[in-house]
């Protein structure tokens, strides 16, 4: 993988989902691995994406994982994205919406 991220240093890659997938686990030492990557200066060019609900049920495992997780965010947080791949919108977030009156957030 390393080489392949090597090969195109113009290139924004992200990781998505750390690399995890449904039956795809963490590697050992997964952190590790993810650590390597983001303090390596020939790897800038790379992102981690966490925004899939199994991925935060990893992170959050353990207070040990979540305490290395927080780590490493706080020392590279330019270097992960946020966001959700939940496909619908929960009731508590309709709810949440319905309740507030849009806004524009730019002007004309």
């Amino acid at each position: 993988m390393r080489s392949v991220l090597a090969r195109h240093p113009k290139t924004a890659i992200i990781g998505a989902h750390t690399g995890m997938g449904r039956v795809v686990r963490p590697v050992q030492d997964h952190a590790a691995v993810i650590e390597a990557i983001l303090k390596d200066p020939q790897f800038s060019h790379v992102y981690f994406d966490i925004s899939w609900d199994e991925v935060a049920q990893y992170l959050t495992a353990t207070p040990e994982s979540l305490r290395v997780v927080a780590d490493l965010i706080n020392r590279y947080p330019d270097r992960f994205l946020f966001g959700t791949d939940k496909r619908g919108a929960s009731e508590e977030t309709l709810r949440l919406f319905s309740e507030r009156p849009a806004r524009r957030l730019s002007k004309r």
